[in-house]
Parts: structure tokens; sequence; C-alpha cells
């Protein structure tokens, strides 16, 4: 149950921003961007829906970024050593980090 509403939540976001979910990242942050600027309250834009497209936005973004760590954890080989194993975790946490703190 919680997979499927995920997996309308992620639509619905991808239907905010107006693209497609087969959409690259530059025409996600292109659509992000037009649509921040038409709305954005400063603007004379309603801020339910700039919230809307803020909302909408970081959970394409940090959706994207959790499939992807996700994927780098399943791709750890469990049959080397533990040393080997703790190394390339804490590696994966100084990414994640670095790419927070840049953000």
């Amino acid at each position: 149950m919680d997979a499927a509403r995920d997996a309308r939540d992620a639509r619905r976001a991808y239907d905010v921003l107006g693209v497609d979910e087969r959409s690259t990242p530059d025409e996600i942050r292109s659509a992000f961007r037009k649509a921040a600027l038409l709305h954005h309250p400063d603007k004379g834009g309603d801020r339910a829906r700039f919230d809307e497209i803020v909302d909408a936005y970081a959970g394409i973004v940090c959706g994207a970024r959790v499939a992807g760590e996700r994927q780098r954890l399943t791709n750890v080989r469990l049959d080397g050593s533990v040393c080997d194993v703790l190394e390339r975790m804490y590696g994966m946490l100084d990414d994640m980090c670095a790419a927070q703190r840049a953000a």
C-alpha cells in the first residue's frame, strides 16, 4: 500500500512541474525554475501553489538521491572482508554528506 501511494505521489510531483517521468534532470530543473518564477509570491503568485511546486521538485530530487544511494548500497558486495564493506559504507556516507553540504 505504501509503495502504491509513493508511486502516486511521485507521478503527482511530475504533473505539478508539467514534466514526464522520463525527463532528464536538466528538463526537470528547467521546469521547476519556470514554474517557481511564474508562481513566486514576491512576483504576485500564489504562495500555496509556489509551495506545491517547491515540494514537488524536492520530492523528485530527493527521491532520485535516495534511489541512487539504495542502488549503491545494493551493489556493496558482502563476500569481501568486513573492513572492505565498512570502507565502502563510510565512503558513501562521506559522499552523501558532501552532496548535502553542497546543496
